[in-house]
């Protein structure tokens, strides 16, 4: 029931993010779910209600549901809070190698002298 449970928060909040995602896909996440695990409505009502009057281990599976969706919720932001990170460092460098127009002209300026001190230097 547990695993019932997570899939059908998750295809809920899937549903609720991008609806149109789901129905271009003909996704019913009722229907997805019943099939998953091979059970079908009435069969899914009556667990639903089994677990409804064991209130103690019906909260136990919905707060299993909870900490593993936290979870997996604090993995993938992490994926995200890393993927943010190497986009804004290669923006950084990306930054740090391009000169202004003031900046190249100062360094060919240098270029151009130090090219001619050699040249003096030479005779």
């Amino acid at each position: 029931m547990t695993d019932l449970l997570y899939d059908l928060y998750v295809l809920n909040a899937a549903k609720g993010v991008n609806r149109l995602t789901l129905e271009k896909n003909n996704l019913d996440p009722e229907i997805y779910i019943l099939k998953k695990y091979n059970i079908d409505s009435a069969q899914f009502a009556e667990s639903n209600n089994y677990y409804a009057f064991d209130t103690e281990t019906y909260k136990e599976i919905v707060d299993e549901v909870k900490e593993r969706l936290e979870s997996e919720k604090e993995y993938f932001e992490a994926i995200r809070d890393k993927e943010t990170d190497s986009i804004k460092k290669r923006r950084d460098s990306i930054s740090k190698k391009q000169k202004t127009p003031i900046e190249a002209v100062n360094i060919i300026k240098d270029s151009v002298a130090l090219k001619n001190r050699k040249s003096i230097n030479d005779l």
